[in-house]
């Protein structure tokens, strides 16, 4: 097996990815991860098919930082990477040598405008004379933030660095590419790019959205219509999300429900402060916007 490397996080995808994911896989098998449901091992296949650090990677990252009692991030930093690698090379099973070059790219995605841009995904490649090789990929954070991890062997480096670019594509158009960085050849093991959208009229998935894209997978089946205040509090403190905003997002989808009104146009009268209840013949008051929805 491959040695685990860090940081790992959330969002990020690749091959680093998928190595963090069969060795959690085998502790599960051998009983050094223990008090995992069905659920969560079923989540964490999907999860590696995809090679996707998502939420079910990062519980069970969580859960053996809590059994080995280290700080439990669900982030597998230095020390949670070392620890795991020690049981690893316990088993015997670590035949390869550390990467001599682990390596990193992070950067920020910005509007024309300089503002961040959070969602999009951003991903690396290595251009050869035969094309492109991914080298992986992740979501922006709040503050238009990227962190990409690979390793040496993702292409060798024995002629030097690797000749690196990324991408930002829109979420909702995986194909088109809304920004991409110069080529840059030779790149070194630790490096920032960032990556300024020149469209001035672009600006990224909407917030009720982005919303909805990191809260989602947190919610094991659990309606978002459904969440109390203390839920809210939780998932907004988890993924980093303002919790006035999240409760905004929970009660359009709660209204949602209730009218069929689409959940983004309600999120959206939330947002510009106007009232969310109803009219006595059941209208939704849209005061200030000149209409009302049904």
């Amino acid at each position: 097996m491959n040695r685990i490397i860090s940081p790992l996080e959330t969002g990020m995808r690749g091959s680093a990815v998928g190595d963090l994911q069969d060795a959690l896989k085998l502790f599960l098998e051998r009983g050094t991860l223990e008090g995992a449901t069905r659920a969560v091992l079923a989540g964490l296949q999907r999860e590696r098919a995809e090679q996707a650090y998502g939420d079910y990677t990062g519980r069970l990252v969580h859960l053996f930082q809590e059994q080995r009692r280290l700080e439990a991030t669900g982030r597998v930093d230095e020390t949670t990477a070392r620890a795991m690698n020690a049981v690893l090379g316990e088993w015997g099973l670590l035949e390869e040598p550390i990467p001599e070059n682990p390596c990193v790219v992070r950067g920020r995605v910005l509007s024309a405008d300089g503002q961040p841009l959070p969602g999009l995904m951003a991903s690396a490649f290595a251009r050869g004379l035969r094309g492109e090789t991914p080298l992986g990929t992740a979501r922006t954070d709040r503050e238009g933030h990227y962190l990409i991890n690979y390793t040496s062997a993702q292409p060798s480096r024995r002629n030097g660095g690797v000749a690196l670019i990324v991408r930002a594509y829109d979420p909702n158009d995986p194909n088109k590419v809304v920004a991409e960085s110069p080529l840059l050849a030779n790149a070194p093991a630790e490096t920032e790019l960032d990556l300024v959208i020149a469209d001035r009229s672009y600006r990224g998935p909407a917030e009720c959205q982005r919303i909805g894209e990191h809260i989602d997978p947190l919610l094991d089946g659990l309606d978002p219509a459904d969440l109390d205040a203390g839920q809210i509090v939780l998932l907004a403190a988890r993924v980093g999300i303002d919790q006035v905003q999240l409760a905004y997002y929970a009660r359009a989808a709660r209204l949602a429900r209730e009218t069929g009104i689409p959940k983004e146009i309600l999120y959206g009268l939330f947002r510009q402060g106007l009232p969310d209840g109803k009219t006595r013949n059941g209208n939704l008051r849209t005061r200030g916007l000149g209409s009302s929805g049904t």
